[in-house]
C-alpha cells in the first residue's frame, strides 16, 4: 500500500505534540535528582532556572534579544555533575547560535556554509508534521536531498523502483512478513531524512529498528576516540538502547541507521561506500588504508553458525551469480545510534552538550593510528524482485564484520536469503 509520511502526528489525546516533547536519544535525570524531586523541584531544574534567570538579567542589561527556544532541562550528563549549557551564542554576523530546536540554518554552525541561511524552500525546520521522514533530528536542512537528484536513476544508480509508485520523494518501509519478524527497515529517498551533526547525510538514509514502541531508556555517553572505557566504566561506542523518533513522537528499540544505494549491476560494499554508504569511514575520513585492509580481510572470512563459509566473499554482492537475476541491486549499511560527551556547539541538535549520530566512525577515532573499522555495523545486500502481489520485494543477506579483542577479524553471516516486502509505517 502507498505510504503517507506527511500526515500530522497526534498524541493519544488527539492533541498536536509540542516541540519540547521531542527528544532524540533519551538521557534522563540522575537517581540523585529523583531523590530531590521527592522534596520538590529536581536539583538540575533548580540549577537551570537559576541559569536562565542570570541569562535574562544579562539580556536586559545589554538590550540584546535572544530566542527563547525550549531547552530540555532533564538532558544531563549521566556521570558528571555538570549541567547542560543553556546559553545562546551569537556569531560574528549576529545570528543566534545554540538555539534548540533551531528554526533556521544560521542557528546551526555546521550548516552555515552548506544550507540556505534564511531557511528557504529547501530547509524544513520543526519537521514533526512530516512523520517518519522527520528523523533523526527535528529539522531538515535538505542540504543534499533535493539538489541535483537526476543522478538517482542515471549511470549505474537505480532508486525509484525501491519505492511504491516509483516516488523517491518519500520513504518506503520493508518487513520480513513470512517469518513475522518484528524488525522494520525504512528506506528513505529524497525526503530530507538522515541529517547528521556535520550537516551531511540527508539523502538515501536507511533505518532499522523494532516496530513496536517502547518506554524510553537512558543512553550511556561515551568519549569520542577513547577505546578504553567511558566515564561510567563501560566500553565506548555503547549504543543507545532506545531512540525517541522526533517525527513519530514515539520511542523505538534497537535503532540502527546509515545509508544505502541502488544499482543496475551488482556492486560490492567498498564501491558503495565511496558512493555514500559509509562502511569504510564517514565523510572526511575515507581512504584509511589500514581500515580498508582490515575490513576487506574480515569480509572475506565469513562464518555462519560457527562454521566457516569458504565460498562466501562479503566484499562482493552475493546476488551477482543468482540463478534468478534481480531486477536491481541494493547495498546498505547501518550503524548503532550513539551519543558522546561534547561541547555546547551541539545544543541545536540535541539540546545539550551531547553529540548523537549513526556511528560509522573509526573505532579508535579519526586520529587513530592506524584507524580501525567501525564495530557493530551491519551490511545489507539485497536483490530487488517482483512480488506475487504486484509490488516489489527484496531478497537479502545481512552481515556483521567483527573485530575480536585478540585482533581476530571475521564476518558473521547473520541471515541469508530472507525476504523483505513492502510494508506500512506507521
Amino acid at each position: 500500500m502507498a505510504l503517507n509520511e506527511y500526515n500530522t502526528i497526534k498524541n493519544s489525546n488527539n492533541e498536536e505534540p509540542s516541540s519540547s516533547s521531542v527528544l532524540f536519544s533519551t538521557i534522563l535525570i540522575s537517581d540523585q535528582d529523583l531523590k530531590y524531586k521527592e522534596k520538590g523541584l529536581p536539583r538540575s531544574l533548580l540549577a537551570v532556572l537559576l541559569g536562565v534567570t542570570l541569562l535574562c538579567l544579562a539580556i536586559f542589561s545589554t538590550g540584546s534579544i535572544i530566542s527563547t527556544n525550549t531547552v530540555h532541562t532533564d538532558l544531563k550528563l549521566e556521570s558528571s555533575d555538570s549541567l547542560v549549557e543553556t546559553t545562546a551564542h551569537s556569531d560574528t554576523e549576529g545570528a543566534v547560535l545554540g538555539v534548540f530546536p533551531p528554526n533556521s540554518c544560521n542557528q546551526v554552525s555546521a550548516c552555515n556554509s552548506n544550507c540556505d541561511t534564511g531557511g528557504g524552500p529547501l530547509a524544513h525546520f520543526n519537521c514533526q508534521e512530516s512523520g517518519a521522514s522527520c528523523t533523526p533530528f527535528s529539522f531538515m536542512p535538505n542540504v543534499q536531498a533535493c539538489q541535483n537528484q537526476d543522478w538517482l536513476d542515471k549511470y549505474q544508480y537505480r532508486t525509484k523502483d525501491f519505492f511504491h509508485g516509483g516516488d523517491y520523494y518519500k520513504y518506503q518501509a520493508y518487513q520480513d512478513k513470512k517469518d513475522k519478524g518484528d524488525d522494520l527497515w525504512i528506506v528513505h529517498g529524497c525526503d530530507g531524512a538522515g541529517i547528521q551533526t556535520d550537516c551531511l547525510g540527508d539523502v538515501l538514509y536507511l533505518e532499522n529498528f523494532k516496530k513496536d514502541p517502547v518506554a524510553p531508556q537512558n543512553c550511556p555517553l561515551s568519549t569520542y576516540g577513547d577505546i578504553t572505557t567511558s566515564f561510567d566504566g563501560k566500553f565506548v561506542h555503547d549504543s543507545c538502547p532506545t531512540f525517541d523518533h522526533p517525527g513519530m513522537q514515539k520511542t523505538y528499540q534497537d535503532y540502527n541507521c546509515g545509508w544505502w544505494r541502488g544499482y543496475k549491476d551488482p556492486i560490492g560494499i567498498e564501491a558503495a561506500s565511496k558512493d555514500g554508504v559509509g562502511a569504510y569511514g564517514p565523510a572526511g575520513a575515507e581512504g584509511a588504508q589500514n581500515l580498508a585492509n582490515d575490513l576487506n580481510f574480515a569480509l572475506k572470512n565469513v562464518y555462519q553458525d560457527n562454521e566457516r563459509v569458504s565460498s562466501y566473499d562479503g566484499t562482493q554482492h552475493p546476488f551477482q551469480d543468482a540463478s534468478s537475476p534481480p531486477l536491481q541491486y541494493f547495498v546498505g549499511a547501518v550503524y548503532p545510534w550513539i551519543c558522546n560527551y561534547e561541547d555546547d556547539s551541539y545544543l541545536p541538535w540535541t539540546g545539550g552538550q551531547v553529540n548523537c549520530y549513526c556511528d560509522n566512525e573509526p573505532w579508535n577515532g579519526r586520529n587513530g593510528n592506524p584507524m580501525t573499522f567501525a564495530v557493530n555495523m551491519r551490511i545489507l545486500y539485497c536483490g530487488l524482485y517482483d512480488s506475487d502481489d504486484g509490488g516489489k520485494k527484496m531478497v537479502c543477506d545481512l552481515l556483521e564484520p567483527i573485530r575480536k579483542t585478540d585482533n581476530g577479524l571475521y564476518t558473521e553471516l547473520i541471515a541469508k536469503g530472507f525476504e523483505l516486502e513492502w510494508a506500512s509505517f506507521p
